[in-house]
Formats: structure tokens, C-alpha cells, sequence
């Protein structure tokens, strides 16, 4: 959840449905740091691929937020920081209820899990590996349990030999 309270316009290429992750949010300090986890083992960035649906809703969120390069996507709007994991779950829990979506206690780690799962069948393991900041050659759970994932329905997330593109996803 750190490096996604931290994403900032600057590193989202819009055109390639694409966010370079290069930083965190402490949670306790709601601070931004320059660095993520996998940093100290030489992986000082990632790239992580956006479905198509998450792109536009960023590019919604951007206009309407009217955001400057070096805002973050994700902040309370009374003091410009990254909230915290606590105000995340808490605003997660109020949205999924408006949107219907019955969450049965999972959290944000959830989408880790999702993405995880859903990836695994359009990249190669080295290429999930490094989207999910894992080190080289470390091992990788290939699919979480079904109970670990958020409920989405099976459209958001085909494969390209399923008639998608990775772009239209």
C-alpha cells in the first residue's frame, strides 16, 4: 500500500498504460521517501502495467483532481499527504459498500493478490517477478486462493488469446 499512496502523475505514462513505482509513503510519518522495499536488494524501481479500465479511471481522477506533476493521486485533500493504511482500508470498505461490492474482509493486499493471479496467465514469471517486486530468482507463489481476491467479474481480466489485447484489458 506504500508505494501506491505515493504514485504521483510523473511516473504514469498514460500512453503505455504504464507507472514506474520509485516510491513509498511511511505510513506513520505520511511521508514520501525517494526508495521502495525492494531498493536495498538493487531493484531501485519497478514497472507496473495497468489495465486499460485502471488507466482511465486515472486519467478521470487527473482531470477532475486538475493534477500538477508532483501531486499524489492518492491524498486527503485537507493536507496534501499520503492517508494512512488505516484511512485507506476504512474509505475502501465506504466505496465497495456504495458500489455493492460485498469485500467478506478482504483488504487492499487483496489487489496485490488479484493482480497476481490474473498476470500470471499474460507475462512471463520474470516479468510478474519484477512487477511485483520480487527478487530475481526468488520464489513466487503462481496463483493466490481464490478467497485472497477481490471479486471482480471475469471480463476485467482476459488473456490476449481470448479475443483482448493487454491494452484493452
Amino acid at each position: 500500500p506504500g508505494e501506491v499512496k505515493a504514485i504521483k502523475p510523473d511516473v504514469w505514462y498514460r500512453e503505455y498504460s504504464t507507472i514506474v513505482i520509485k516510491r513509498s509513503a511511511d505510513n506513520k510519518t505520511r511521508t514520501i521517501k525517494d526508495a521502495i522495499k525492494t531498493s536495498k536488494k538493487g531493484l531501485p524501481k519497478r514497472t507496473l502495467v495497468l489495465p486499460g479500465r485502471t488507466n482511465q479511471g486515472l486519467m478521470l481522477l487527473e482531470a477532475q483532481l486538475q493534477l500538477s506533476p508532483d501531486d499524489l493521486f492518492f491524498s486527503f485533500s485537507f493536507d496534501d499527504r499520503p492517508p494512512t493504511t488505516e484511512g485507506v482500508l476504512k474509505h475502501l470498505g465506504y466505496s465497495s459498500k456504495r458500489a455493492g461490492v460485498d469485500l467478506q474482509g478482504r483488504t487492499t493486499y487483496s489487489f496485490r493478490h488479484t493482480f497476481n493471479t490474473f498476470m500470471y496467465k499474460l507475462v512471463t514469471v520474470e516479468e510478474l517477478r519484477r512487477s511485483m517486486g520480487r527478487s530475481p530468482g526468488s520464489t513466487m507463489p503462481t496463483v493466490q486462493t481464490q478467497s485472497s481476491h477481490l471479486p471482480l467479474p471475469k471480463t476485467h481480466f482476459t488473456s490476449p488469446d481470448e479475443s483482448q489485447t493487454s491494452a484493452s484489458w
